[in-house]
């Protein structure tokens, strides 16, 4: 059975107060919901970038899209990726359709 090397996030999951554990078993990465259509943003994903970063994880954000309005939803997608400051360099933006 392979080993889980990223794991996939967002509000909906409970998770412990450090990744560090995670880390030490083996996962390399989180991916975070971000934002959803135009309106949604995940409330947990500072608190999330935080924890990643604590545990010397890498860093990837998706946008869950909905039909119409692509580029409305890839630009909030990005803004909300700036205005909250969970993005760096180093992110991977990844489209959940």
């Amino acid at each position: 059975m392979p080993a889980t090397r990223v794991i996939d996030l967002s509000h909906h999951n409970v998770i412990p107060v450090s990744l560090e554990a995670a880390a030490a078993a083996g996962v390399w990465a989180v991916i975070h919901k971000l934002t959803e259509s135009t309106s949604f943003t995940d409330d947990k994903v500072d608190s999330r970038y935080f924890l990643t970063k604590e545990a010397g994880m890498l860093w990837g954000l998706y946008h869950f899209i909905r039909p119409g309005r692509i580029e409305q939803q890839a630009d909030y997608f990005i803004s909300q990726a700036d205005a909250l400051g969970v993005a760096d360099a180093a992110t991977l933006y990844v489209l959940d359709y």
